[in-house]
């Protein structure tokens, strides 16, 4: 099993299993809120880390009022911490007409970093399983996709710089992702149906197809030009476009 999967497992466990109230002396004791938790936002006046900033060009634009996110729509799921509330911006909108978001963060965290006695008894076993897995997420930055749709927030996230969720569908979503500089179009492969000849805008590759049906995508290729420059991921029969 993948160490990320392995995570998201015992993250969904500790959260069914946890009580609704904090730990004893977690709420007197202000120094727990100074550890790292996901979806923490960062100090006001940080800026959007410069690497990330460099491979994803809408980070460097100016951010307009239709970029802005409230803390209640980053949603309360977000693998991430230390959330640059300055650096959010407003991506596409889907088939579905959910708004796509893309935000930046200080760090990716899946779990709480934090000693046990800021923790709830059934999270303290995982924290301390999971530790150094963690603190090796947390070294890398973030970048996640946050869709809105009807008032409710899902959210996915990846370590950053580097390829960061590339290749994103599920239900009401036909298909997305980010793509850095330099990549103008992508090709998206499906098993059952023709493929998808996309032009990139702000970083982001969209289908907006309307569907009778709904296939799922099974491969992406990063195009320029007539030239590939990477197979971000392959179906085993593809069908032919001509």
């Amino acid at each position: 099993m993948r160490p990320a999967r392995f995570v998201s497992l015992l993250v969904v466990g500790a959260l069914c299993v946890a009580p609704s109230a904090p730990a004893r002396g977690a709420s007197s004791d202000r120094r727990c809120s100074s550890y790292p938790i996901p979806g923490s936002i960062a100090a006001s006046g940080t800026r959007t880390p410069a690497d990330l900033v460099a491979e994803y060009g809408v980070l460097g634009q100016r951010q307009r009022t239709v970029d802005k996110l409230t803390r209640a729509e980053l949603g309360k799921t977000l693998s991430a911490s230390g959330v640059v509330m300055s650096g959010t911006r407003f991506l596409a909108v889907t088939p579905a007409g959910a708004a796509v978001y893309l935000v930046p963060a200080e760090h990716y965290l899946t779990f709480p970093l934090a000693p046990h006695r800021c923790l709830r008894p059934a999270q303290r076993a995982i924290e301390h399983s999971l530790r150094p897995f963690l603190q090796r997420e947390y070294r890398h930055h973030a970048l996640c996709l946050v869709t809105v749709y009807a008032g409710k927030s899902t959210s996915t996230c990846s370590a950053a710089p580097g390829t960061a969720q590339s290749f994103v569908y599920g239900p009401n979503n036909p298909g997305l992702g980010l793509v850095p500089n330099g990549v103008p179009r992508v090709l998206v492969h499906y098993m059952t149906h023709p493929s998808l000849d996309i032009t990139v805008h702000r970083n982001l590759w969209v289908v907006n197809t309307i569907w009778t049906f709904d296939p799922a995508p099974c491969g992406l290729d990063w195009l320029h030009g007539a030239i590939v420059l990477r197979i971000v991921k392959s179906c085993g029969k593809i069908v032919d476009t001509t």
